[in-house]
C-alpha cells in the first residue's frame, strides 16, 4: 500500500495585506488606467486609500514608509492589476510566471501575489456590491467619490476575508492546485510517474466531454440537467491507478486501467484530432480509451471491441473517498452555520485536486528580471544549424521581454526528479467523468448539448437529485435552445408567442454576448466581438482581442479508408 505525506504547512512571515485598483471603464480600444487604490492589512484592519492618477506611486510610497515586509494579493492581479504596479519592480528577482499569468514577484522589496492563483472565482462569487461603472468615468469619479471609496474598501474587505481564510485553513500556498494535492496526499498515498511513464498515459489523458448535437433554433420544453460536484464524485466512487508500476496486456481484465482497442463507436470514446480538439466519432479506428469510458460503453450499447491492442494494467488502485468526505462534510459544515468563506474554499479545494495529477513540467518556464545593462543569465539559448539546413535548438535563457530598463529572461525549466505528479491518474478520473456523462446522454431523451457535467434534452430519466452527490439535478427549463457551437449556447425561457422572453442560460466562451445575440450566431448570422478588457503585456504593453462569431457546429474529424464506416 502506497504511503500517505503529512500535510506540510508553511506560514508566511510576512504582513498579509490585499489591494485593490479602480480604473477607467472599460471601452473598446480603451487602455484604461488606474485612478484609486485601496490597501488593508490583515492583521489590524487598517484601511487606506490613494486616489489620482498617480494613486499606484502613492501606494509604494505609503509602503516605503512601513517597517514590516508585506505579502500583498491583489485580485486576478496576475492578468490585470500587477501591470500597474511594473514600474515599481525590483531587478535581480525571479518571478513565478504561470501560463502568462504572474503569480508572485518582488516590488519595492515587497511581495504582490496574484490571489486568483488561491482563489481561482470570480469575487462576486463570494460577496460583492454593485456600481454603476459609469461614475468612474474621469468626469464623474469626482462626483461619486463617496460611492466608488465604499465600493473600493469593499472589494478589499471581501478579499481579506478570502485569503485570511484560506491562510488560517491551509497556511501559505502559492496555488489551489499545489494546496489541494497535499491535502489529499495526506489521506490517499500515490506514487509519481516518470517522464517516459508519462508520455505513455497522457495519450489517454483528455479533458471533458463538448458536443452539440444539433446547431440552430429549436422551440420544446428543453431542460438543463447538471451531475452534482462531478469530479468528487468520481474521484470518490470509481475506483484510480495510484502505482508507478504498470505493465502491458492483450486482453482486458479486473487490473486494467487503459486500453488501446479497435472498436466501433458510436460517440462512447474521445478522438484526439491532430490539431488537439476533442471529438466522440461514429465510426470504426483505434482509440485509447479508459477502463471507465469501455464499461459505460460497453453498458450502453455504444461500443463494440474488435479487437485488443494492448492493456496497461496497474496494481495499485484506489478511491479517493476519504479526502472527498473530509471536504464535502467541511462544506456542508460551513453551509450550515454560514461560513460562505468556507463553503467557498472547500469547493475550491473539492474541484482542483484532480488537474495537480495531470501537471506537465515540460512546459514550465523559470524567469529572470535583471537590468538591461547587466551581463546575461547563463547559458543562453542556441540555435545550431546543421548543414543540411535543419536548425536544433539548445535550450537556455532567452529575452521574453523589455520593460523600461529592465529585461525579463525567461527559461524552459529542465523537468526534475519527482517533478511529474500521476497522470494516469488524472486520466482515469477524466475518464470516469465523461463515463458518468455517457451514461447521462444515454437517458436523455433528444440530447442536444453537453459540456462536461452539463446535458439539456427535452427529458431524462436518469437519477434526478438535487442533494445527492454525483446525480443529476434540474437547474433551468427553457422553450427555446439557440445552439451555435461548442460553448455557444443560449437559453430561453417563454417566447415571442408569450409576449415576454428571458434568457435563462447561456454560454459564450471567449467573448461576452448577449443571449440574443448567440441567437444571431445560432440563425447564421456572424457578427463582430471586440473585448473592451485589455490584455496586458510584461514589457508594458495593451492588446484588445476582436474576432469575428460565426456559427461552428459539431465539427467531426475528416474520416477515410476504412474509418469512415459508419457504426448503424
Amino acid at each position: 500500500m502506497l504511503q500517505t505525506k503529512p500535510y506540510k504547512r508553511r506560514e508566511t512571515k510576512r504582513v498579509l495585506a490585499v489591494a485593490d485598483f479602480e480604473t477607467d471603464p472599460f471601452a473598446e480600444d480603451r487602455v484604461v488606467e488606474p485612478f484609486a487604490c485601496g490597501f488593508k492589512r490583515l492583521d489590524t484592519n487598517e484601511y487606506h486609500e490613494f486616489w489620482g492618477d498617480n494613486c499606484a506611486l502613492q501606494l509604494f510610497e505609503h509602503l516605503g514608509e512601513q517597517t514590516d515586509d508585506f505579502l500583498i494579493y491583489f485580485h486576478n492581479g496576475g492578468k490585470f492589476d500587477i501591470y500597474f504596479c511594473l514600474p515599481f519592480i525590483d531587478p535581480d528577482q525571479e518571478p513565478r510566471i504561470i501560463n502568462g499569468r504572474v503569480v508572485s514577484a518582488k516590488f519595492c522589496g515587497h511581495e504582490i501575489r496574484d490571489s486568483f492563483a488561491i482563489i481561482p472565482t470570480a469575487l462576486k462569487g463570494y460577496k460583492k456590491k454593485e456600481i454603476d461603472y459609469a461614475k468612474m468615468e474621469r468626469g464623474a469619479r469626482d462626483i461619486h467619490r463617496a460611492e466608488i471609496s465604499d465600493y473600493l474598501k469593499s472589494d478589499c474587505d471581501y478579499l481579506g476575508d478570502l485569503v485570511s481564510g484560506f491562510h488560517d485553513r491551509f497556511g501559505d500556498r502559492l496555488t489551489i492546485g499545489g494546496t489541494a494535492q497535499p491535502q489529499l496526499n495526506a489521506l490517499h498515498g500515490f506514487a509519481s510517474l516518470n517522464d517516459r511513464d508519462d508520455e505513455t498515459f497522457r495519450a489517454f489523458y483528455y479533458g471533458g466531454r463538448v458536443e452539440c448535437f444539433k446547431t440552430g433554433i429549436m422551440e420544446g420544453e428543453w431542460k438543463v440537467y447538471d451531475v452534482n460536484s462531478m469530479y468528487p464524485f468520481v474521484m470518490a466512487n470509481f475506483k484510480h491507478p495510484v502505482s508507478s508500476a504498470w505493465r502491458y496486456g492483450r486482453e482486458i481484465g479486473p487490473k486494467t486501467a487503459f486500453a488501446e482497442i479497435r472498436a466501433k463507436s458510436r460517440g462512447a470514446l474521445p478522438f484526439r484530432s491532430e490539431d488537439g480538439s476533442l471529438h466522440f466519432p461514429h465510426g470504426r479506428r483505434t482509440f485509447f480509451a479508459t477502463i471507465h469510458e469501455i464499461q459505460a460503453g460497453l453498458e450502453t450499447g455504444t461500443l463494440e471491441i474488435e479487437h485488443v491492442e494492448f492493456t496497461y494494467d496497474f496494481d495499485e488502485w484506489t478511491t479517493f473517498h476519504d479526502f472527498v468526505k473530509k471536504f464535502y462534510d467541511l462544506r456542508l459544515e460551513a453551509k450550515a452555520t454560514k461560513d460562505e468563506v468556507g463553503d467557498t474554499l472547500y469547493k475550491l479545494i473539492l474541484n482542483s485536486a484532480y488537474g495537480r495529477f495531470a501537471i506537465d513540467p515540460r512546459k514550465f518556464k523559470n524567469y529572470k528580471i535583471l537590468k538591461s545593462s547587466d551581463p546575461p543569465p547563463l547559458p543562453l539559448r542556441e540555435i545550431v544549424c546543421a548543414p543540411d539546413g535543419t536548425q536544433t535548438i539548445i535550450d537556455g535563457w532567452f529575452p521574453d521581454c523589455v520593460y523600461g530598463d529592465l529585461t525579463i529572461w525567461a527559461r524552459k525549466a529542465p523537468p526534475r526528479p519527482g517533478s511529474f505528479s500521476n497522470v494516469a491518474t488524472a486520466a482515469s478520473i477524466t475518464g470516469a467523468a465523461r463515463s458518468v456523462m455517457l451514461r447521462g446522454l444515454a437517458a436523455s431523451d433528444t440530447p442536444a448539448y453537453c459540456d462536461t457535467d452539463s446535458d439539456i434534452c427535452l427529458g431524462f430519466s436518469g437519477n434526478v437529485n438535487d442533494k445527492e452527490l454525483g446525480a443529476w439535478k434540474p437547474e433551468q427549463t427553457g422553450t427555446q435552445l439557440c445552439i451555435a457551437g461548442k460553448k455557444m449556447y443560449a437559453l430561453f425561457a417563454g417566447g415571442p408567442e408569450y409576449g415576454i422572453e428571458t434568457c435563462v442560460k447561456k454560454a459564450c466562451k471567449g467573448v461576452n454576448i448577449s443571449g440574443v445575440d448567440i441567437r444571431r450566431v445560432a440563425m447564421g448570422e456572424e457578427i463582430e466581438y471586440a473585448n473592451p478588457v485589455p490584455k496586458f503585456s510584461l514589457d508594458g504593453s495593451a492588446n484588445f482581442v476582436k474576432r469575428r462569431v460565426r456559427k461552428t457546429g459539431n465539427v467531426e474529424p475528416d474520416w477515410s479508408g476504412d474509418d469512415a464506416e459508419d457504426f448503424e
